[in-house]
């Protein structure tokens, strides 16, 4: 029971981390250029597989759970789209504040 509190607070302190740190650096997150757009994804990138694995640490603990590394798969999707946006040139902060803040 303690590892399952363990991971759902880390799972939290890791989305207010990322939530700052967008919140800290938007302005650079949000300027046009490569710097930007490889920061951008890197963030994306380390929240999502983080979350992921936080959940397989999870699900992993409970018995009757069998196969739970399905649970890392999405890490490696998420490796594999990574340079993909990279290369199109999507901006996952541009893409996410735009839609919090636009009207």
């Amino acid at each position: 029971m303690h590892l399952m509190c363990t991971v759902i607070h880390s799972s939290h302190c890791l989305s207010c981390c990322t939530v700052v740190l967008h919140f800290f650096l938007s302005p650079l997150l949000v300027a046009h250029g490569f710097i930007p757009l490889l920061l951008s994804n890197a963030i994306l990138m380390v929240a999502a597989s983080y979350y992921h694995y936080l959940n397989f640490l999870g699900y992993d603990v409970l018995p009757f759970l069998e196969k739970t590394t399905v649970f890392l798969y999405p890490i490696g999707i998420t490796i594999i789209l990574t340079p993909f946006f990279i290369l199109i040139g999507f901006n996952p902060s541009r893409y996410f504040l735009n839609i919090y803040f636009s009207q």
